[in-house]
């Protein structure tokens, strides 16, 4: 997490900023303040104190296995539950190495060792938080043996697709038994718990790269795709063998292809500026499953770590296929695909992308002039009642010139013409331990960035998470009025 320093003379910095032409603005809105954590009692939060939030979930509470929730909690999706009045949120876990997942009813994907002579796992995957009348009840885990699962998307029928945003060719690194590891960059089809235990299976069609997030076309049953490495990041779209929108189809595998856009080849959209438009058309990866540009050893073994351009995007680059700097989340709304570019824009702290479908239109919806408007936009949903399109930053909060605080990571609400409303702060600053909650340790998590934000059916109430100290919200207020 980067802390950005600014001049001294935004040190003072007023909530409305008079920005010349295209450029964004943050709109005028009630100050932020601290408010209580209804849960902890803690003010974990700044907001509008119009908005109500409770936590749940946190790091190190104990799983329905008895096992500790993990942390660094990221994307995620809320289901219907097995019954009426419930609800469950289906939860990444962006790590790397550590404490195995292990999904109640089948074994994790890949749970080998991370490296010989070692004890921690493949420690990233998915818990299912059960919530019953709004009300935290359990958690589950789901998808184990997996790595980096950061963001993803949910699918029509109730489930959650689960992206791991790492190359790593487990396959190769022979081992000469059962620990030999599996290939790992892939999207996985993670089940809340009352539709069964998840394959555990990757959806290899959907390709081999560094993937971020996924949100489902509900018209046509595809499958788009942000890629999260660095400024040779592609969009994709994944044409499903198996169109019946069911648990389980889109292992079925599919066709996929990466966008080409307006009328020159490899059109670089990484600096587009707000209200741009481009034409766009698809070429296919014949092989999605192809390694990148270049395989390195970690710790002086195997070359198993892919580093530079996806095999996907090598052979969409071939074709034309357009270029981004670094795509993060991804959400579907009223025949719109919005995707973001955390690295676009002339300021390079954010793009977000508007892609039209049936008439295959992309334009460029928001673009950030200065991390003071919106820093590194990560996370994105849409409000399902009033189409209102909340970003989260991962840029690390803000510094004056001194080095002093000015605000943490944020939640902002965008608006298509290219202004910004904050809508929240993270505030969480822990002098001392919290009872009852061992693994969470003293200190200052401002910075840490906000990921997962899903709305209720009603849009009434956000479930967001801050990935670090790991703990999950629910924040209820006038959302529909925003």
């Amino acid at each position: 997490m980067n802390r950005r320093r600014v001049i001294k003379t935004l040190a003072s910095f007023p909530l409305a900023l008079p920005f010349l032409g295209s450029a964004t603005r943050v709109n005028a809105a009630t100050t932020l303040v601290p408010v209580v954590d209804q849960t902890t009692g803690l003010p974990l939060l700044k907001m509008n104190p119009k908005f109500s939030y409770r936590s749940f979930g946190w790091t190190g509470e104990a799983m329905i296995d008895g096992a500790p929730t993990p942390d660094r909690h990221d994307g995620m999706a809320l289901v219907s539950g097995a019954e009426k009045g419930e609800m469950v949120l289906l939860r990444n876990h962006e790590r790397l190495n550590g404490t195995l997942i292990h999904p109640v009813g089948t074994r994790p994907y890949d749970s080998a060792p991370i490296a010989l002579e070692a004890e921690d796992g493949f420690a990233g995957g998915v818990t299912a938080v059960i919530l019953k009348g709004g009300e935290y009840k359990e958690t589950i885990p789901v998808l184990g043996g997996t790595m980096f699962n950061c963001a993803g998307g949910y699918t029509l029928w109730g489930t959650w697709l689960s992206c791991e945003e790492i190359v790593y060719r487990g396959s190769l690194e022979d081992r000469g038994d059962e620990r030999s590891p599996k290939d790992h960059g892939y999207v996985f089809e993670a089940l809340p718990p009352h539709h069964g235990s998840s394959s555990q299976n990757p959806i290899i069609d959907m390709g081999l790269m560094r993937h971020e997030a996924a949100a489902v076309d509900p018209a046509t049953g595809y499958v788009y795709l942000t890629e999260d490495n660095g400024d040779t990041s592609g969009f994709y779209r994944f044409i499903p063998n198996d169109r019946s929108q069911s648990v389980g189809s889109l292992e079925e595998g599919g066709s996929l292809f990466m966008m080409k856009a307006g009328t020159g080849e490899n059109t670089n959209l990484i600096q587009a500026e707000w209200g741009s438009e481009f034409d766009v058309e698809w070429v296919q990866i014949e092989d999605p499953n192809a390694g990148p540009a270049q395989l390195i050893s970690y710790s002086g073994g195997a070359e198993v770590i892919g580093v530079g351009k996806s095999g996907p995007y090598l052979q969409g680059e071939k074709q034309g296929g357009a270029r981004f700097a670094r795509g993060e989340g991804c959400a579907y709304h009223e025949g719109v695909i919005y995707f973001v570019d955390t690295a676009g824009g002339s300021a390079g702290v954010g793009t977000v992308w508007a892609y039209e479908p049936q008439n295959e239109k992309l334009t460029a919806y928001f673009v950030s002039s200065s991390e003071m408007v919106a820093d590194s936009i990560d996370n994105i949903t849409v409000n399902p009642s009033n189409g209102s399109v909340l970003l989260c930053e991962d840029g690390g909060g803000v510094q004056d010139s001194s080095g002093q605080h000015m605000f943490g990571a944020r939640l902002l609400l965008a608006s298509q013409d290219n202004t910004v409303s904050v809508i929240a702060e993270n505030n969480i600053v822990f002098a001392k331990p919290i009872p009852s909650r061992d693994q969470i340790q003293p200190g200052d998590y401002r910075t840490s960035e906000w990921a997962g934000a899903t709305f209720s059916p009603d849009g009434k109430t956000l479930y967001v998470n801050i990935q670090t100290p790991g703990v999950t919200f629910a924040i209820d207020g006038p959302w529909l009025s925003t």
